[in-house]
């Protein structure tokens, strides 16, 4: 049996604060869905922050691109305190 490597597979990352989405939660009744749909004319619904890809290149919001460099750096330190002793 050969081992082979595959080329890894990259991804462009692109911050915008347009990678939003509307919330995600269906009216139940029609007076509900008649509220929602008066509000989404008027531009009342809050989009929140989200992301999404087209083809190779994934789309994210500023809000979770700062939480995804805060989650790595935590993951970082800990990894660097427990093999190397920092911060003891």
């Amino acid at each position: 049996m050969i081992a082979t490597l595959e080329p890894p597979i990259s991804v462009q990352i692109i911050e915008s604060v347009h990678a939003t989405a509307e919330p995600t939660a269906q009216p139940r009744t029609d007076d509900m869905r008649e509220m929602v749909d008066r509000l989404r004319a008027l531009g009342q619904i809050r989009r929140r922050p989200s992301a999404f890809s087209i083809g190779d290149t994934l789309i994210v919001h500023p809000l979770l691109m700062a939480a995804m460099r805060d989650r790595m750096r935590q993951v970082h330190d800990r990894m660097a305190e427990s093999v190397f002793g920092v911060g003891r």
